[in-house]
């Protein structure tokens, strides 16, 4: 319990901008808490059986989990949680009653890249220099973000 609520700590606040780094982070903490199914779509309330015309059928079930819909609320309520207390006061806006869809938004929002983000991030991979002064791992760690990014 203490190793989640530790890893908890490590996930920034976002505040609208280093979606990159900020993303993976916040979806490993949300596949700890057991909720990230409700975030990409995978946990599914079950339809009620309902008579109908044949072109309106819906689609031949799919991987999806089905759940219970007071177990979907519960489960929805939870990721729609950790995703609010993840993320800026000034972002709360852009939340819905779907975790799914506040997570859709948020992405489609700040996942872009613009062209002053990556003007500062070809400076900062072009200062950068290895120190002998410094450990070698860090460094090339260091690289390594700087070309993720």
């Amino acid at each position: 319990m203490s190793s989640t609520k530790d890893f908890a700590d490590q996930v920034p606040i976002f505040h609208g901008s280093g979606w990159i780094t900020w993303e993976p982070i916040m979806k490993a903490f949300l596949r700890t808490k057991g909720v990230w199914k409700y975030i990409d779509g995978s946990a599914t309330m079950p339809t009620l059986g309902v008579i109908m015309d044949l072109e309106e059928a819906p689609e031949p079930p799919t991987m999806k989990e089905p759940i219970e819909p007071a177990d979907f609320d519960e489960g929805n309520d939870k990721a729609l949680g950790f995703l609010s207390i993840k993320i800026s006061r000034s972002l709360y806006h852009l939340l819905t009653e779907s975790a799914s869809e506040s997570w859709t938004i948020l992405r489609d929002q700040f996942s872009k890249t613009g062209a002053a983000q990556l003007y500062l991030d070809w400076i900062k991979l072009k200062e950068f220099y290895m120190s002998s002064s410094k450990p070698p791992a860090d460094q090339i760690s260091h690289l390594r973000s700087l070309l993720d990014r």
